[in-house]
């Protein structure tokens, strides 16, 4: 069982780490530091001019009160002006710090190698960004506020307390090593606690995703009722882990109120007794009062905020375990620029594995020539994908070579590489933008005339001019405004604006219907005889106007039939190729 008395070094560092994105905004922390010792302050004389008044009443003293009225307006008036400040101030630094770690984190995320994405969920990355980002920032402004607050509270309010009468102030003073206990004690059960609720919560956002991105398969299966029942289960787990959570801090909590409600009594009795014997006036018994329950709820708050650290410090690791981690490999590219590019593409005695002693691809060696259609033809698993997947720098080979007009693959700049080759991919993937955005967010300085006769090449512009904001219609995500085909034909339209010179193409025809299907291989076999084209396709018609075919085979075996060779007019033989590879 853990073990934890209190704070470590790491958990300070951790801290201390947090704190430094404060720096982002020096001006604002100090106006909202300036904003809190100024409440603190009117919060020491707020008692004073009440206890006043109302000596000044038992003394009959009324030309006093009107102006201790007058006093204690004022008090409210500012401390209602300076809160005001206070909490603009901790809206913006937490709001710029959520802002900044999320930044931060999401351009780590964009640059982690592939091979995470296969063995990280989706939902822990999205519980990162979201949940654990929100808590940071939150304790970080919100908290870190408010310990300030109380622990300036109980130093000046300490002294206080002990100039109006020491006595009464030790009594007040004594719940602290009991508070504190309480404190070392739900501490570590909290900590441990928490990061069980993340790792929940994790799990939680990974059905939710995977519920709602495949709802249309969960209904056509009829597994609406199977699927309620796991997210039930997983809303169940995060419920009981909350609720537990809940009541460790409320008993936390109570226990702290307790030692503090039977210490006010005591200070009740004791301080009417210092009154009756004149040794402490109406004003200053008042306003002790009022200064221990101040104190007293100072300690309190930092008791709670014992939960609200250990969830910090849980959703700390977790931050910068993805920000740190030196096991979330990075891409990594090389800063070779590729001028005049002729499109040859060379693999020598290639070996890949997507999982360690799980080859996809064994010795594969191969040459694809400029200014032609290569199709790429092999059962499902034999490693078509996978190598168009290399090819876009997405993964490394774990063995051999691949050259790009004889230059290393990973030798090559990121930058230079996107500009030279482009991937179709078989699912179109669209963002949440207008059609036109879309088109330029792959070539940013295209002309509108550019986006209309890319569309019109892949019949795609009557359409869109028919739609209610044309080219400004946004493509929202499971749109019902754009089928599968016409998403693949604009995936095809933005592919022939970028215009690289090698363009790869991973099952375009599969969504189109037979005449979009025929127009489409027309297009595809005009740009390649300036391009160097590689199709991974099934289809007869497809695959009789390549100018070469590259057959796989189970064991990486590679045929290369080309153009001129008798098998190409010879359609049984296709017909046989076909249900050789499928």
């Amino acid at each position: 069982m853990e073990k934890r008395k209190r704070i470590s070094k790491k958990d300070i560092t951790l801290i201390f780490r947090a704190l430094l994105y404060i720096k982002n905004y020096k001006m604002k922390f100090a106006i909202l530091l300036l904003s809190i010792f100024t409440v603190i302050l009117l919060g020491i004389f707020q008692p004073l001019v009440s206890g006043k008044i109302i000596e000044d009443l038992s003394l009959k003293n009324y030309d006093n009160i009107n102006n201790g009225l007058v006093f204690l307006l004022i008090i409210y008036v500012a401390n209602s002006f300076i809160n005001f400040i206070k909490g603009y101030m901790e809206s913006e630094i937490s709001n710029g710090i959520i802002k900044d770690l999320r930044l931060e984190m999401y351009d780590k995320i964009l640059n982690l190698s592939m091979d995470v994405f296969n063995r990280v969920k989706i939902g822990e990355f999205i519980s990162r960004l979201q949940g654990d980002i929100y808590t940071v920032a939150n304790i970080i402004t919100s908290q870190l506020v408010n310990i300030i607050i109380n622990v300036v509270n109980v130093l000046v309010l300490g002294i206080v307390i002990f100039r109006i009468n020491w006595i009464l102030a030790l009594i007040v003073v004594i719940s602290f090593p009991l508070t504190y206990i309480s404190f070392l004690l739900f501490g570590s059960k909290l900590r441990k606690e928490n990061k069980k609720l993340i790792k929940i919560n994790d799990n939680y956002f990974t059905v939710m995703q995977q519920s709602l991105y495949g709802i249309k398969h969960i209904k056509t299966l009829g597994l609406k009722k199977e699927n309620y029942n796991i997210f039930n289960k997983v809303s169940t787990s995060l419920r009981n882990k909350q609720v537990f959570i809940a009541l460790i801090t409320l008993i936390s909590t109570n226990i702290t109120m307790l030692i503090t409600c039977v210490n006010n009594i005591i200070i009740l009795g004791v301080g009417a007794f210092f009154v009756k014997m004149g040794s402490l006036s109406i004003q200053f018994y008042l306003a002790f009062g009022s200064y221990s329950n101040q104190f007293s709820q100072a300690i309190i708050s930092l008791t709670k905020v014992n939960s609200d650290i250990q969830q910090m410090l849980a959703s700390l690791e977790r931050i910068f375990d993805l920000l740190d981690n030196k096991n979330l490999s990075q891409e990594v590219f090389g800063s070779k620029e590729l001028d005049n590019i002729k499109g040859q593409i060379t693999l020598e005695n290639v070996y890949f594995a997507y999982e360690e002693n799980k080859d996809i691809l064994q010795n594969v060696s191969l040459t694809i020539k400029p200014n032609k259609l290569t199709v790429i033809v092999g059962e499902n698993g034999c490693g078509k994908s996978t190598i168009f997947n290399i090819l876009s720098g997405l993964y490394k080979v774990r063995e051999g070579n691949i050259f790009i007009d004889g230059i290393e693959i990973n030798d090559i700049s990121e930058k230079s590489l996107r500009k030279s080759i482009y991937l179709v991919h078989q699912q179109s993937f669209m963002f949440n933008l207008s059609i036109i955005d879309n088109f330029k967010m792959v070539k940013p300085e295209a002309s509108i005339d550019a986006i209309m006769d890319a569309c019109k090449l892949v019949d795609m512009h009557d359409y869109i001019m028919n739609l209610h904001s044309k080219y400004e219609t946004i493509i929202e995500e499971n749109t019902c405004n754009l089928s599968g085909g016409q998403k693949q034909r604009l995936s095809l339209a933005i592919c022939l604006l970028k215009d690289t010179p090698i363009i790869l193409l991973d099952e375009v025809t599969s969504a189109l219907d037979i005449q979009s299907r025929d127009m489409i291989e027309k297009i595809i076999k005009n740009i390649s005889r300036n391009k160097t084209v590689i199709a991974i396709s099934h289809d007869i018609s497809t695959i009789k106007n390549a100018d070469e075919v590259i057959l796989f085979n189970e064991n990486n075996n590679v045929n290369i039939i080309s153009n001129d060779s008798d098998e190409k007019r010879n359609d049984d033989y296709w017909k046989l190729l076909l249900y050789r590879a499928n």
